[in-house]
């Protein structure tokens, strides 16, 4: 079973994603994964000290964002 969160804001279902999912999809190591978050270059929703989630958009944001930088 997948460490998503998922919750329903409304009509629009937001899906949020941890750092090591966020790492596997994009097949990097986690610790890149907090680089971008600390670095402003991937948007994440800090709910503690050691608890960070990626909205679905984010992710997607980013990722398009990198496909348009190295075309």
């Amino acid at each position: 079973m997948s460490a998503r969160l998922s919750f329903f804001l409304g009509v629009r279902r937001l899906q949020f994603y941890t750092v090591p999912e966020v790492a596997k999809i994009l097949r990097v190591k986690k610790g890149y994964v907090y680089e971008l978050v600390a670095q402003g270059r991937l948007k994440a929703l800090r709910l503690s000290k050691n608890r960070i989630r990626i909205p679905e958009e984010a992710l997607r944001e980013f990722v398009e964002k990198a496909m348009r930088d190295s075309a």
